[in-house]
């Protein structure tokens, strides 16, 4: 992610680029279309305070490695398994922490649209497929409340 990459109005972030298995930086997305994230206010506003305290500018990554290049995968998976461990959280992939968020959206009322636009998936068959899952905790509903 790069400091334009950033829309504080809308709380957004433009996905437009990616970095392969190899570490390579990729002119785009694994599909080849952009998306747009949505982020929380809360986290809008923290994330631009670490803007201004790291000085970041435009042409900028947001995340830089000591060398001045973009974070490494493995330093992500690095940081957050360092965090999860301190939260004593068990392990997850950080692909699992994308399943559990799409879990958690169903759990708290969106429907397979609203899922659908968060994730980037191009279809809400994809949506559908690979992210509806029922949480231990969910309650089931019973069929008599449609009689």
């Amino acid at each position: 992610l790069t400091y334009e990459s950033i829309n504080a109005q809308n709380c957004t972030i433009l996905i437009n680029k990616q970095i392969d298995n190899h570490g390579k930086r990729k002119d785009h997305t694994k599909t080849g279309a952009d998306r747009y994230v949505t982020l929380p206010e809360s986290f809008m506003a923290e994330l631009l305070d670490y803007i201004r305290v790291k000085c970041i500018g435009p042409g900028d990554y947001l995340f830089m490695g000591y060398n001045g290049a973009h974070v490494s995968r493995h330093k992500i998976r690095d940081l957050v398994d360092k965090h999860l461990r301190l939260a004593g959280l068990e392990h997850i992939t950080l692909h699992g922490l994308r399943h559990s968020f799409a879990t958690r959206m169903f759990d708290h009322g969106y429907d397979v649209k609203e899922v659908q636009l968060h994730l980037g998936h191009s279809s809400m068959e994809t949506t559908m497929k690979y992210y509806i899952h029922y949480t231990k905790g969910k309650k089931r509903k019973s069929l008599d409340d449609l009689v």
